[in-house]
């Protein structure tokens, strides 16, 4: 049975929306490739929009392939410049790699851009940004101007990594300590936080454990739990029905993307997963065209 999307209120508008921001890509990855500061301009103000829209009217499309590898390789800049030594060349786009004369401003990376781009260098299969992403440390945060995240914060970023390196992860015990946290959270944090725990985090670590285990089946039924909570955190309120990073799941794309890049095989059938973004066909189809 297909999981789908929740209703979108907006969404008569979408169409158009998409067609206007690709149509303003070019000028900021032009811009992206001339200075670090708009690195991160390029994925919030335009590439987003790209692809989460198109995960609605497009989702199979060349221009969502490409925005979504323009924001990996975009963001994953971001913490490859914060890094000693900083790469002498960057791949951004279809030109040449660039050579950026200065490093990141510290300022800039965190942990909920270090996530995004995570999970989009997953999807988007972009080994180079994953390479820089695992050499990330909480040491390479150390200046960002988000304020208030514990150590433990950076666990969760820990785990991510070792997922990537190693494909039996499954017993690691940071992954049980991940899960006991997030069980944990439910009972201390206030209401909204407890929903976000309950219905995103939990069942992604779910998941994350059958890809550990390298359990096909398994992993089908916890990515169908996962999805069905991610609709249900969603569609709960009106606000969070508008919200585009709503109408695709990232971390359990990048988790599945992962998991078949691995051999694993399993099929869930919803709109918050587009299947040619798990596979990897998405890209492939962008690799042949010419204009990719």
């Amino acid at each position: 049975m297909k999981i789908t999307r929740h209703p979108i209120k907006t969404i008569d508008l979408l169409p158009e929306f998409h067609r206007e921001e690709c149509e303003r890509l070019d000028e900021y990855v032009q811009s992206a490739r001339e200075r670090t500061s708009s690195l991160t301009l390029l994925h919030d103000f335009v590439a987003k929009n790209v692809y989460l829209a198109g995960s609605v009217v497009a989702p199979d499309s060349l221009e969502v392939a490409r925005a979504l590898r323009l924001s990996a390789q975009a963001l994953g800049a971001v913490f490859a410049l914060r890094l000693d030594p900083m790469p002498e060349a960057y791949v951004l786009g279809e030109g040449p790699p660039v050579r950026y004369a200065d490093p990141i401003d510290p300022s800039i990376p965190n942990i909920f851009i270090w996530r995004t781009a995570f999970d989009l260098a997953l999807i988007a299969r972009q080994t180079a940004p994953l390479g820089y992403l695992c050499r990330v440390t909480k040491d390479t945060f150390r200046g960002s101007s988000l304020r208030g995240y514990t150590d433990e914060a950076y666990r969760f970023m820990e785990l991510r990594q070792r997922a990537w390196a190693d494909p039996g992860f499954g017993w690691e015990p940071l992954l049980t300590w991940c899960e006991a946290y997030m069980v944990r959270a439910v009972e201390i944090s206030e209401p909204e936080g407890a929903e976000s725990a309950r219905r995103l985090d939990i069942p992604y670590y779910a998941a994350m454990r059958k890809v550990g285990e390298r359990d096909g089946a398994g992993l089908e039924a916890a990515l169908a739990e996962a999805v069905t909570q991610h609709k249900k955190y969603w569609s709960a309120k009106a606000v969070r029905r508008q919200e585009k990073v709503g109408f695709v799941s990232l971390p359990l794309l990048g988790l599945a993307a992962l998991a078949w890049d691995r051999g694993l095989r399993f099929h869930v059938d919803s709109d918050y997963l587009p299947w040619s973004w798990v596979t990897g066909d998405l890209f492939r189809t962008a690799s042949a065209d010419p204009k990719q």
